[in-house]
């Protein structure tokens, strides 16, 4: 028996029988061999960058998202300069949110540490807290759609009490700055100008024609497109994470 190369395959002479046999690995071995190169490289999760560095990319946006809307949070929770001056039912419902958006910050801080964790030290498990923060966000940016489409006339009904007293307020800081600008002999221009803006915005708030021909509407697509924006952002996002996740377990760094 002898053997000879061409540049095709290797063949087996079998001197007695005058007969050659080709040297096919198996369907087994071939999937093996393919399994193993799927493995050598991270999937990737845009058309540029694979799953490992789109998850440190993720991890960073959502410690600085994190840290900077808790300073934010507690910029807010510090203000009671005009507390006696906002209605009951809109001032529980600020402190409730300021007190939900600094839990969330303050986990999506830990899950994105964790996340970095995970990464550094090949431990996949630990992208489960991130993962979950980005799937109960798709559930609720999801829900709060529904509930626009659905319930649209009672949420701007509350959104346009909530706007006409924040143009209040706008608008009467400016007219105070004015008349300190007056007093002072300073030049209020700028100030004049915003008054005159945020009173055109009132406008559009209280004229009941106006309101519900244009503004209305317009808020309603706004607040969609915003919702809808947000879900695409975290369902891209809890992808990458799940997707680097199972590829680390089939690494068995899990």
């Amino acid at each position: 028996m002898f053997a000879r190369n061409n540049s095709n395959a290797q063949k087996i002479y079998l001197s007695g029988e005058e007969d050659e046999r080709l040297l096919i690995p198996s369907a087994k071995t071939l999937r093996s061999i393919e399994a193993a190169d799927e493995l050598e490289k991270a999937p990737r999760c845009a058309i540029f960058l694979n799953s490992r560095i789109g998850s440190y990319i993720i991890a960073a946006l959502q410690i600085a998202y994190g840290f900077f809307h808790l300073l934010i949070c507690m910029a807010y929770a510090g203000q009671d300069e005009f507390e006696d001056e906002i209605p009951e039912d809109i001032e529980q419902s600020f402190a409730g949110r300021i007190y939900w958006g600094s839990l969330v910050s303050i986990y999506a801080i830990i899950s994105g540490l964790l996340t970095f964790h995970a990464l550094s030290y090949q431990r996949g498990r630990l992208l489960k807290p991130a993962i979950f923060l980005y799937l109960f966000g798709i559930f609720t940016f999801v829900a709060q759609l529904l509930v626009i489409i659905i319930y649209w006339d009672a949420v701007a009904n509350k959104l346009r009490e909530y706007l006409t007293y924040y143009c209040n307020d706008v608008e009467q800081i400016l007219e105070e700055e004015i008349k300190i600008d007056a007093r002072l002999q300073l030049n209020d221009v700028q100030d004049q100008d915003d008054l005159r803006v945020w009173k055109q915005f009132e406008y559009m708030i209280t004229d009941d024609e106006t309101w519900n021909q244009a503004t209305k509407g317009y808020l309603m697509t706004l607040m969609s497109a915003i919702l809808m924006v947000n879900t695409t952002v975290c369902s891209w996002f809890c992808w990458t994470l799940v997707a680097h996740m199972t590829w680390m377990s089939k690494k068995k760094q899990y």
